[in-house]
């Protein structure tokens, strides 16, 4: 209990003590305007693969404290590819908030002076120049921008948004041996390999270890790279025929890596249905 007594004077001396006056080389606090990146819900939330010049990202640039002292001015700003020696001004001097904001791919090619290649990513962001004329990088070379743990601190305040190219979807390349990376439905276990094969070039196929088996089309949207299986017999486990529906949001492939993932809906004949279970595939190297 003495410790206890000790340490916990020290702390009231230590603290007593930490003063401006005290201490002349203490800086002076800077209050800084935290951003919020907004984005409009219609707003484009990927860069399409099949057509990157025609996307479009619409947002609106606020603060999040609106009666806080403003800004001087907000240069919206973007990096490619998490290289922070490659940011770009979208739009300069923005004084008015909320402002809104429309940003093409096409902006984006003629930006960097480059198409926009599979798994090309753009992150937004703003240069905060302050009331005395202080520079606040979104992006600055080293470091964090506006200092450590922003966007929690202020309540999840979006100060970026990131906008993906996903790979574009080649449907020779999901042909041939796949690892298990999971199985839910347990047919299969992790590391087992198994074969799919192309159907036509938006759809593949594979079989679940059923006797007799019927190959489950996949079929494949090239804007988003989603995936979607139709109520279809996939074979028997003994005189009961199995039924599969894909279900839930987040069924896609990514050409990246020659992976997808696909939630399905077990069901009998009879319409009874053996709950949800995923599967995971990544091609074998």
């Amino acid at each position: 209990m003495k410790k206890i007594i000790a340490y916990s004077l020290l702390i009231a001396v230590v603290f007593a003590a930490c003063r401006k006056s005290d201490n002349p080389k203490l800086p002076d606090l800077i209050r800084v305007p935290t951003p919020n990146l907004i984005l409009d819900p219609t707003s484009d939330k990927f860069i399409s693969p099949a057509n990157p010049a025609g996307f479009k990202a619409k947002f609106s640039v606020d603060l999040k404290f609106k009666s806080d002292a403003p800004p001087k001015e907000m240069d919206l700003v973007v990096m490619k590819n998490n290289n922070k020696a490659n940011v770009k001004t979208v739009k300069a001097d923005i004084t008015t908030f909320p402002t809104a904001v429309q940003v093409t791919g096409q902006q984006l090619i003629d930006l960097f002076g480059a198409p926009i290649a599979d798994g090309d990513q753009f992150l937004f962001g703003v240069d905060i120049t302050t009331q005395a004329g202080m520079l606040f990088q979104a992006f600055p070379a080293t470091g964090n921008a506006y200092g450590t743990g922003v966007a929690n601190e202020s309540g999840g305040v979006a100060t970026t948004l990131r906008f993906l190219k996903p790979c574009t979807f080649v449907s020779a390349a999901y042909a041939g041996e796949f690892l298990v990376v999971s199985d839910e439905w347990e047919d299969y276990h992790a590391g087992d390999v198994i074969n799919l094969t192309t159907v036509s070039a938006t759809q593949f196929s594979f079989e679940y270890g059923t006797s007799p088996s019927t190959p489950i089309v996949i079929t494949v949207n090239p804007a988003d790279n989603s995936i979607t299986v139709p109520k279809q017999s996939y074979g028997k486990y003994g005189s009961t025929e199995l039924f599969a529906q894909s279900v839930g949001t987040t069924n896609s492939v990514n050409p990246c890596d020659n992976s997808l993932q696909l939630t399905l809906n077990h069901t009998n004949i009879s319409g009874g249905s053996y709950g949800n279970f995923t599967i995971k595939l990544k091609k074998k190297t």
